[in-house]
């Protein structure tokens, strides 16, 4: 049977490309980390490395190997951290890139961050906030969920036994970026809307917007969706819509008295809504921290 030492002897000969090396990352000799490797393949019936004179490297099935190995010992890690929490109090939250929610949960942090309190906060696409809510990783999640992803998310859901609870519908807008604000009150021209150059949080959903009509009076269309920059980082976004030339399409503040947002200009089309919501495990209560937590986020929607 595989055991642990293995799988750790596996990753660490994987990562530095030689035996030898891995030998004096985990303190022991060559002939034992080979021995261990050896002893691997053949309860896997598999190679996982192949040997040259100037190191190793892995076989087709050494990659899938590595990539399981290496979530199982993430998760022995996490059980290990778990046995040594104690009473400590933890937050596990996941939610789709969003400047609003970072706001959030650092003023959440502020007024309640007492000495037991602990927190993680993770950012991701749609499926992956899913599966970490699915995967008991995290408790909460928060999506914006366009029309057009409506049909997978329910699928999803009823996969993964989740539930997803609707709080703001938003308008879909379009942020022209510090190098395209408008001056003196003169509006973007169709050429320019055209010429524009875009960042945006995911490539994959760039393109369904071409063709999108500006609310605006003279009728501006969206033309081609070039993405030049992908991030999930809020601050890049920021800092790239504040002082470059990019644009971005995305939802519409959630708290538009209150927040300081920068010049945008909504977009229509039949799919053009989103669904600001959370999900969580399907029949299970929240902890009392993750519903103070989610009490806290709603009043945030409401206070106007």
């Amino acid at each position: 049977m595989i055991d642990i030492k293995q799988l750790k002897c596996f990753i660490t000969c994987a990562d530095v490309g030689s035996f030898s090396e891995a030998a004096s990352v985990l303190y022991t000799t060559q002939s034992s980390v080979s021995k261990v490797i050896r002893a691997l393949e053949e309860e896997m019936q598999a190679s996982l490395f192949i040997r040259n004179p100037h190191g190793i490297s892995l076989t087709p099935n050494g990659k899938q190997a590595y990539a399981y190995a290496s979530r199982v010992l993430e998760n022995v890690e996490a059980m290990a951290e778990l046995s040594t929490a104690g009473d400590t109090q933890w937050l596990n939250i996941s939610f789709n890139p969003s400047s609003w929610m970072a706001d959030c949960f650092v003023k959440f942090y502020q007024l309640h961050g007492k000495e037991n309190l602990h927190c993680q906060a993770h950012t991701g696409k749609m499926r992956e906030v899913l599966e970490r809510i699915h995967e008991y990783k995290d408790e909460l999640g928060f999506l914006y969920v366009t029309t057009r992803q409506q049909t997978d998310l329910q699928y999803l859901l009823v996969r993964k036994q989740l539930e997803f609870v609707p709080l703001k519908e938003l308008d879909t807008c379009l942020y022209p970026g510090g190098g395209h604000l408008q001056k003196e009150g003169k509006p973007l021209t169709q050429e320019e809307i055209q010429n524009l150059h875009y960042i945006q949080n995911f490539l994959e959903d760039a393109r369904n917007y071409e063709g999108w009509k500006l609310d605006t009076d003279d009728n501006l269309t969206l033309g081609k969706i070039d993405v030049s920059v992908v991030t999930n980082s809020d601050y890049i976004m920021e800092k790239m819509l504040d002082h470059g030339n990019l644009a971005n399409i995305s939802g519409d503040t959630l708290t538009p008295a209150k927040t300081k947002s920068r010049p945008s200009i909504r977009l229509t089309h039949e799919s053009s809504k989103i669904t600001f919501g959370y999900v969580k495990r399907e029949n299970t209560p929240l902890t009392p921290l993750a519903e103070t937590f989610l009490t806290y986020i709603k009043q945030e929607l409401t206070e106007e």
